[in-house]
């Protein structure tokens, strides 16, 4: 069996483990074997596909990544900024795990989504483009 086959079992196994144990017991460290069980598996995953796909790192691929981390970024923390000020004036009250749900969707879910607009698109200038019209 494939090392990377045997880590995605594993930690399903450690994964369905963990989250049966944390409903029955209530304590931290069942919620962690979860966790930990989650992260084999997603782990696991990449390094399946990347074998399969032979991930290529051009000049491409890393300015989309680039510009879609830095979008992602600012949407981020725009974000963090609209909760705080929501949290100041007690619109919402927030949890810390709230707060690092939110931002951890936020983040994930921008980057995803500039990546994809990125690569369908293929606009990565910033410029304008009757800028650099010669006359």
């Amino acid at each position: 069996m494939n090392r990377f086959v045997l880590t995605i079992v594993v930690g399903f196994l450690v994964w369905v483990v963990g989250s049966v144990l944390s409903i029955f017991y209530d304590e931290m460290a069942f919620s962690a074997l979860s966790t930990a069980g989650m992260v084999m598996v997603v782990i696991g995953v990449v390094y399946l596909l990347r074998k399969r796909k032979g991930v290529h790192k051009d000049e491409l691929t890393r300015r989309i990544a680039e510009k879609a981390a830095g979008w992602s970024w600012f949407i981020t923390l725009f974000v963090l900024l609209v909760v705080f000020w929501l949290d100041h004036f007690q619109v919402v009250v927030l949890s810390v795990k709230g707060l690092i749900a939110i931002l951890y969707v936020v983040l994930v879910g921008t980057m995803i989504g500039f990546q994809q607009y990125f690569w369908h698109t293929g606009n990565l200038d910033c410029k304008r483009h009757d800028r650099h019209k010669t006359r």
